[in-house]
């Protein structure tokens, strides 16, 4: 949350909010150079990967449950 506060977009919330997937190209380029993304980098930069997905996550009579998101290559 401490990137949120910072001003960092967080396609997680794009998905949850339109009720669909977020596919983002390109994603970790943007994201290495953005500062407010800075406490994660470190920990985002340890796999090599680019483009990122958010996906609602639906359990039992259509609840949602939240989302989950994953980067990859």
């Amino acid at each position: 949350m401490e990137c949120r506060e910072r001003g960092a977009v967080l396609t997680m919330m794009d998905a949850f909010e339109q009720g669909r997937p977020v596919v983002v190209p390109d994603r970790w380029a943007s994201i290495r150079h953005d500062p407010s993304w800075e406490p994660l980098h470190e920990y985002l930069g340890e796999l090599k990967w680019d483009w990122f997905a958010s996906v609602i996550v639906v359990l039992a009579v259509k609840c949602p449950a939240g989302t989950t998101t994953s980067p990859w290559q």
